[in-house]
This record gives structure tokens, C-alpha cells and sequence, in this order.
């Protein structure tokens, strides 16, 4: 039997938090099963050269109309760096946090981190502290603020301040 106890504190987990790696396979079409998708706003999200895609139709009232997301375990008091590449076809801004998942969706990043995006593939990286321990938690992008494409990849969460290599 598995248990989790809140009695000791885990130790240091090294390297990207994030089970698929964050990195996204070339030429599977289609990326990792740990990922998840909300397509409202979009034609498709795939994977095209190592890259997920996300080939927007329209803008939406609801920038979550256009998601990917990830699970992951976080600690209470735990600081946490999310990391990532990202461009546009064109000037305009996403956001990504982590949130509780599932029914509540609360979130637990300090709010929605903003990311200016060009045509030009830029690190982005976003450290926060998590006030309690989520087990079901997910780091969560949101992308149809614009109906410009996107594209992320390299995508890892670490414990501490500092990016890691997805």
C-alpha cells in the first residue's frame, strides 16, 4: 500500500518535475499522453518538428478555450520555476500557471503569468511559491487570447529558482 505523510518532508526531487520530459517527440503527430487539451479555439494542436502546435481559428471570451496542461506534484513551501520556449506568428501574449486541476482549478502560481510572445523563439521562466501540497496539481497554459498560432516546447518544472534541462 502507498501512502503519502505529511509527518517528514520529501526530499529534493532534481531535475524536471514534469513525466513527459516536457520536450515533445518529432514525428509522432500527436504529443505525449501526460498532456492534455482543450480545443474550443482551435483548428488542432499537434506536434510538428519537436514542437507542439497550436494552429488557432479564433480568439475566445475564455483564453482556456485554447489549453494544454500537465499534471504535477507539488509541496507545501516548495518554490518552483516553470520554464519554457515559446513564439508566435506574431506579436501577442499567453499565460501559464499551475492550478489546483480538476474541480476547483484554484489557482496555486500567484496568479497567471504573462508571456510576451514574437516570431522570434524565446526562454520564458516563471518562479512562484506553492502555500500548500497538491498531489493532483498541473501546470497549465492558456493560448486563445489571439487567433495568432503558437508553438511551445522545452517545457519543465523545477524545484527552486533556476531552470533545469527538460
Amino acid at each position: 500500500m502507498m501512502f503519502f505523510s505529511n509527518q517528514a518532508p520529501l526530499p529534493p526531487r532534481p531535475g524536471n518535475l514534469l513525466a513527459s520530459g516536457g520536450a515533445f517527440t518529432p514525428g509522432a503527430g500527436q504529443f505525449d499522453k501526460h498532456w492534455n487539451t482543450v480545443e474550443l479555439a482551435t483548428n488542432a494542436i499537434s506536434e510538428i518538428g519537436g514542437e507542439v502546435r497550436i494552429d488557432l481559428k479564433s480568439a475566445a471570451v475564455f483564453p482556456w478555450h485554447a489549453q494544454i496542461s500537465h499534471a504535477a506534484m507539488v509541496i507545501a513551501g516548495q518554490q518552483y520555476t516553470l520554464c519554457y520556449d515559446a513564439r508566435a506568428a506574431g506579436p501577442r501574449f499567453i499565460t501559464a500557471y499551475m492550478d489546483s486541476n480538476l474541480d476547483e482549478w484554484r489557482n496555486i502560481s500567484g496568479g497567471q503569468h504573462r508571456a510576451h510572445l514574437t516570431t522570434t523563439r524565446q526562454r520564458f521562466s516563471h518562479t512562484f511559491t506553492v502555500a500548500q501540497t497538491d498531489l493532483f496539481a498541473r501546470v497549465a497554459f492558456d493560448l486563445a487570447q489571439s487567433p495568432l498560432d503558437v508553438q511551445l516546447d522545452n517545457i519543465g518544472l523545477y524545484e527552486g529558482s533556476t531552470c533545469g534541462v527538460p
